[in-house]
């Protein structure tokens, strides 16, 4: 119940591709991401909820161009949340990076870019980004076992995230 800090630096891989899109625009790929991400799993009783993930604090430091896009362009670490002791994310190619997991479907997804916000908030509004897209979180995080998921692209991160936990 109540505050619960994560503390942690994410630091990409050795290796960023810049990929076309289907719409002409670059992205940056990270291969093998499986070996610089953060994910951990954790349970919630009947009688307690997830309310909130707050970025208390993200201290970026450029690490890849990023296919030449400025820092304040980028949008920050791409963050999962799965109802599952485990995250089935393949990136051994874009396009299977870009596709969803299916055995342990996201429940919600978001970028964690801007200090203070809640990530909750952002997996309720859902996320479309390029052939991404994950329907909005509408159920309440209890009851549980659920695997969070922090993956940073171009950036080395130093990271605070506060996971409040409520009564129901």
């Amino acid at each position: 119940m109540g505050d619960n800090l994560i503390i942690g630096t994410s630091i990409p891989g050795a290796v960023e591709e810049c990929v076309e899109l289907p719409d002409g625009s670059k992205a940056p790929y990270y291969p093998v991401h499986e070996t610089y991400i953060d994910a951990f799993t954790f349970s919630l009783p009947a009688d307690q909820r997830l309310a909130k993930i707050i970025a208390v604090k993200l201290d970026v430091e450029a690490f890849h161009p990023a296919c030449g896009m400025p820092l304040e362009e980028q949008l920050g670490a791409f963050t999962g949340l799965v109802k599952s002791n485990q995250i089935d994310w393949n990136s051994d190619s874009f396009e299977n990076f870009v596709r969803l997991p299916s055995e342990h479907p996201l429940i919600g997804a978001g970028f964690a870019n801007i200090e203070g916000e809640d990530l909750i908030s952002r997996y309720e509004a859902g996320l479309v980004f390029g052939p991404i897209e994950v329907e909005a979180m509408t159920d309440e995080l209890t009851d549980g076992t659920y695997t969070f998921w922090w993956k940073e692209g171009a950036n080395k991160v130093s990271y605070v995230l506060n996971f409040v936990v409520e009564g129901v």
